[in-house]
């Protein structure tokens, strides 16, 4: 078993080394930028999608009170 854990770890050494000498920063900092836009706009949109449920939540909670208050009149 220990010589396979040794050619496992060899082989992932030798990709990872292949890969730190193809990979260029900058092109690395935009592709997280693009990443981090996208997660931005969802999160805008996850925001408004919210505060549209605790707007409408607001509401039904006055309605029901009013309804409350008008039968116990």
């Amino acid at each position: 078993m220990g010589i396979f854990k040794r050619v496992k770890q060899l082989f992932l050494a030798e990709t990872n080394g292949l890969l730190d000498k193809c990979e260029q920063p900058l092109h690395m900092v935009n592709q997280l930028l693009r990443e981090f836009n996208q997660e931005l706009a969802k999160g805008k949109e996850l925001l408004a999608n919210q505060l549209f449920i605790e707007k409408r939540q607001a509401a039904l909670i006055a309605e029901t009170e009013a309804s409350i208050e008008k039968r116990n009149r």
